[in-house]
């Protein structure tokens, strides 16, 4: 995409626009940058599920390390997401990353 203005309302609004396209890369970055640009006041489960959003866009893109880090701070803030901890095992395991999947496995 061209420049787009880090504003949140635009962000939210191209990521509505992307959300369910092929476009995992332009939807990646606005994540990341609606992410970014979020004030320290902006609800915390709302930033959780941006940053699970991202991962999945991550995953998506083959971008496995990236998404393992980003479904970890998912985790910090929220060890019960069963979403965010299923997708972190499936990446654990694809990037060759048994102990680390076995101790995930064992936390559910």
């Amino acid at each position: 995409l061209k420049e787009v203005p880090r504003e949140p309302q635009v962000l939210r609004r191209l990521i509505k626009l992307l959300a369910g396209t092929q476009r995992h890369a332009d939807y990646a970055a606005a994540l990341k940058d609606l992410i970014d640009v979020s004030s320290p006041l902006t609800d915390a489960d709302l930033i959780r599920g941006l940053r699970l959003e991202l991962a999945k866009s991550q995953a998506a893109l083959g971008e496995r390390t990236l998404a393992i880090d980003g479904l970890r701070a998912v985790l910090r803030g929220a060890p019960k997401e069963r979403v965010a901890h299923d997708l972190l095992v499936d990446m654990l395991i694809l990037e060759g990353h048994w102990t680390p999947a076995i101790d995930a496995l064992r936390t559910s």
